[in-house]
């Protein structure tokens, strides 16, 4: 779901709002997952981008 979250937000442009009458959790649900969604999303960059080129990525 927090895949979904992260694709409606930016890719689609709704707001947490949104999301949340689209999916149905509440909206408090909808923006505790979509922090840390992006939170992760950031670490698994950072990581990615400290890593030696000829290591593939996860």
């Amino acid at each position: 779901m927090d895949q979904e979250i992260i694709r409606l937000v930016h890719w689609d442009g709704l707001s947490l709002k949104e999301v949340s009458q689209h999916l149905s959790p509440p909206s408090g649900t909808i923006r505790s997952r979509y922090h840390r969604a992006r939170r992760r999303l950031r670490e698994e960059l950072d990581d990615a981008a400290h890593k030696p080129s000829n290591q593939p990525l996860p």
